[in-house]
């Protein structure tokens, strides 16, 4: 079984969420959705390391109720993800095989986490989690529309898998330009390198907006 580090980037506000803390320090039946994603990681026997980007002024991290977790580290992130994760690639040395995933994803599985890090990795290449298009899509421009080819449309999610000196050189290069990236795969694909597509499911979404919030909180309930 591989063995593999994970970057939690949580030093974003989420100002979609419209609440009055970070989205990642959200209630989900009494536990913050951060410590949902934790406790995902910090339970699976592929998981070296967790380590959390948070912001300098961040005074509710450290109230996690993994604080003491031999697994876990935070450290300071940066203003934008990419230099929060880039600061975790930076502490980490050799060339292991990193994972980046977003705090506030709380419902990925671990069966889906099996099946990411049983993926095979040249050092130039990545795996993600991602979500085959199922409905019509649509693009929108100029007040006129087209239908796009569906079958070829995937919706990326995290985790992201690299190998790690291959992510932090990536993520140097498009900071470094000016490019702008979304997520890590993006960042890889500039370098010229291939991702493969690991599918997901629907339930693995991330709490962007209060009905997110609402169908996570049912979800969990559901579990419970």
């Amino acid at each position: 079984m591989n063995l593999v580090d994970v970057i939690i980037p949580a030093a974003g506000v989420g100002s979609r969420m419209n609440a009055e803390v970070a989205k990642q320090y959200l209630s989900i039946n009494s536990v913050t959705v951060l410590d949902h994603t934790l406790n995902i990681f910090l339970e699976h026997p592929a998981i070296k390391r967790v380590l959390v980007g948070i912001s300098a002024k961040d005074e509710l991290a450290r109230k996690s109720r993994y604080v003491n977790h031999p697994k876990l580290q935070f450290f300071v992130g940066g203003n934008e993800r990419a230099d929060t994760v880039l600061a975790g690639l930076a502490s980490l040395s050799g060339d292991d095989l990193v994972m980046v995933h977003d705090a506030a994803r709380p419902l990925l599985s671990s069966v889906l986490l099996d099946s990411l890090v049983a993926t095979p990795l040249a050092k130039n290449e990545g795996a993600i989690l991602a979500l085959p298009a199922r409905d019509t899509v649509r693009k929108l421009e100029a007040g006129r529309t087209q239908t796009i080819d569906r079958s070829q449309i995937w919706l990326a999610q995290t985790p992201q898998m690299f190998h790690r000196g291959f992510l932090y050189n990536a993520l140097s290069s498009a900071i470094d330009s000016g490019e702008a990236i979304t997520d890590e795969a993006s960042a890889a694909e500039l370098m010229g390198g291939a991702i493969h597509m690991v599918e997901s499911s629907p339930i693995n979404f991330k709490i962007t907006t209060p009905s997110d919030l609402v169908m996570a909180r049912a979800l969990f309930s559901q579990r419970s």
